[in-house]
């Protein structure tokens, strides 16, 4: 650890002190106005930040759940355009069958670069995080067959 963060473990162990010492004092009714003023604003602040970062973790796990579900979505999409492909095989296009092909590996290298960050980051649940390694792998393989095809 260094210094800074040694120094603030300290001071944040001395302030509880404090706050402990003159809520005894407040409850024994020996604190005067000043420090029983200083003594709710102190739990006020300690509140409101407890609020705060319950909200906020509320928040990441809510974005996380969003990012996920994008995630998947544009998965489905990728599926949708290899499927589409594979049918313009039997109509001979091949101008958009190229089309085709450039979309898949344009969108499916982005899709690979998303779902590595967000494995990296390892912010979703364990069964999410399984699923995002699963379309990794399905993407992959959906680009090799589009590689091995042209």
């Amino acid at each position: 650890m260094t210094k800074k963060e040694i120094l603030r473990k300290i001071w944040v162990g001395a302030s509880w002190l404090w706050l402990f010492y003159i809520t005894i004092e407040f409850i024994l009714g020996k604190a005067d106005t000043f420090t029983t003023v200083c003594m709710f604003l102190c739990y006020a602040v300690w509140t409101l930040n407890f609020i705060l970062s319950i909200v906020l973790k509320i928040f990441t796990k809510v974005s996380d759940y969003k990012l996920y579900k994008k995630y998947t979505e544009g998965f489905n999409y990728l599926k949708a355009v290899h499927k589409a492909r594979y049918k313009l095989y039997f109509t001979g296009n091949n101008e958009e069958i190229e089309s085709y092909s450039e979309e898949i590996q344009r969108y499916g290298s982005a899709m690979l670069d998303v779902g590595e960050s967000i494995a990296s980051k390892n912010t979703l649940t364990k069964k999410q995080n399984k699923k995002v390694h699963e379309i990794i792998e399905q993407t992959k393989q959906l680009m090799e067959t589009t590689f091995a095809a042209n």
